[in-house]
């Protein structure tokens, strides 16, 4: 069974989790790319834009990551978009080796071998010492100037000092995969202990891993089942939403109305420390963490917070939770309020009564909350959009590797034609959300404002297919567009009208700032 699907997999801590793929270390099987470099110019001086476009071409290998990478847009880069730099700027951006917003980088004059160093430790948060030892010899540091020759000899040595990684025989690799089964299920001394299933799900999980793409991921029956009740808002746990955007650093950005969570009082901006005995540290993962904390409902957890420099310790009640995925409330007499919380089955019956409701109240302002919403269904967000893209035209594009489909309105845009409308995204509204929000943009621009921070930038779209063993494997399959200008926010995200941010202090007084902005907003 095939489903199609455009998520975020916002991490509740209940809930969902990705596998970002770790950016791969440069082994020999990769150092190709310099070393056919070398042979035609093995003495040539590198300037520093030379050395980021081949550091990223050893990462990418030449065609290992899809060709839609192209399709992010970088602004401010003072490059031509058909430049090998904004195409290495695209290629890093799509591997999560830079923001958009960091680019252009200082790349000036000639590489040395500071910048290489530096380059190291962005692309693999390694810090490379000045002079290094490998078995015995000295590798002094090339201070100056940089050729393709020392870039080589570097590379080389640097990877014999790691772990021995040796070259790929086997392209194909799968008769090794099956020679491993074998070995581990007759000569481990522990193969009686060994699952064959669960071998076979450890295989598929790494093939996944290695595809570069962190929305690829196979779930195995327990945990594909826990998705497909997150798309539809159902889970077990405690109803927060953390990120990792520093290592190390685990924060709650945000907690579920009425979950277990804000019942122990869990606020958005807590930094996680330790999760009953285990404590976080620079080697945690998002990934690692989850599984700690979301067990069945009834059973107990600890959280170790730190707030405002002071440690609590929460002990927090697990429990099964049903979050509503559109809620309506009128604000004022001329104000209503639409929060969509997830694209899930039944977010468009949801958002037909809520669009009811207003219409019987009389409301000339609508305000869309779309704060921490990760996406979900195309479908579902499809349908919305009829409510504001005119009959025919389009409403949104996806473009997959052999096809495009583009999706037209039905017209039911009479409900919003005549109205304010302001959005409210953060860095968590991803996906469908985006979708939402760009073709709004396209259609009603002079009566749409957002506001609050630059959203996620998932412009991709995934297939999720189940088989018959309860298992689900969820693959990349298209990239989105916007319906009339066509745009794009791959790795980029939504730009606010009104940058604001969530005052954390004030909101724990229920004083929320974002929202105060859209409502005193008029234009």
């Amino acid at each position: 069974m095939i489903r199609y699907i455009s998520l975020l997999l916002v991490f509740i801590l209940i809930g969902t989790s990705t596998i970002s793929p770790a950016l791969a270390k440069p082994t020999k099987a990769r150092i190709n790319v310099i070393a056919e470099l070398s042979k035609k110019n093995p003495k040539q001086i590198l300037t520093e834009k030379e050395l980021f476009i081949v550091m990223v071409d050893v990462v990418a290998q030449y065609g290992e990551i899809p060709a839609s990478y192209k399709y992010i847009k970088l602004e401010n880069t003072g490059e031509s978009s058909y430049s090998r730099l904004y195409q290495a700027y695209q290629k890093a951006v799509y591997l999560d080796i830079l923001k958009a917003s960091q680019i252009p980088l200082k790349l000036t004059g000639l590489a040395t071998h500071k910048k290489m160093v530096e380059l190291t430790n962005m692309f693999y948060g390694e810090k490379i010492n000045g002079v290094t030892t490998v078995n015995g010899t000295v590798l002094t540091p090339i201070v100056k100037k940089l050729t393709y020759d020392d870039l080589l000899f570097y590379a080389n040595n640097y990877i014999n000092s790691r772990s021995g990684e040796a070259p790929i025989q086997n392209a194909g690799g799968f008769d090794i995969l099956a020679d491993v089964y074998q070995r581990l299920k007759t000569e481990h001394i522990d193969k009686d202990s060994m699952d064959d299933r669960a071998l076979m799900y450890g295989a598929i999980k790494g093939m996944s891993e290695a595809s570069w793409d962190k929305y690829t991921t196979f779930f195995p029956p327990a945990e594909a089942t826990e998705f497909n009740g997150e798309i539809n808002g159902e889970f077990e746990g405690i109803g927060a939403i953390l990120d990792m955007s520093q290592p190390g650093e685990l924060m709650i950005t945000g907690v579920l109305p009425g979950s277990p969570a804000e019942k122990a009082w869990v606020f958005g901006g807590d930094q996680i420390l330790k999760v009953d005995s285990y404590v976080v540290f620079t080697g945690s993962t998002v990934e690692t963490v989850v599984p700690r904390i979301k067990w069945p409902a009834g059973t107990f957890v600890t959280l170790q917070v730190l707030r405002k420099g002071e440690k609590l310790d929460i002990k927090i009640t697990r429990a099964k939770i049903k979050m509503e995925l559109v809620t309506y409330t009128k604000i004022d007499s001329n104000t209503s309020l639409i929060k969509i919380n997830s694209f899930g089955d039944g977010t468009i019956a949801g958002f037909r009564k809520a669009v009811e409701s207003m219409e019987s109240n009389g409301s000339k302002r609508v305000i869309i909350d779309l704060r921490n919403d990760g996406g979900g269904s195309v479908r579902e967000v499809a349908d919305i959009l009829d409510y504001f893209v005119p009959t025919s035209a389009v409403k949104f594009t996806m473009k997959t590797l052999y096809s495009e489909e583009v999706l037209l309105s039905t017209g039911l845009d009479d409900h919003f034609k005549n109205k304010e409308i302001v959005i409210l995204i953060n860095e968590m509204t991803a996906s469908a959300s985006e979708i939402m929000v760009t073709s709004i943009q396209d259609y009603l621009p002079t009566q749409t404002k957002v506001v609050g921070k630059t959203s996620y930038g998932k412009g991709s779209a995934q297939q999720l297919y189940d088989y018959a063993d309860g298992s689900s494997f969820k693959y990349t399959v298209a990239k989105w567009f916007s319906g009339k200008n066509k745009r794009t926010i791959d790795k980029v995200g939504i730009t606010p009208d009104f940058d604001v941010e969530l005052d954390l202090e004030k909101y724990r007084q229920g004083i929320d700032t974002q929202m105060d902005l859209a409502k005193s907003l008029r234009f």
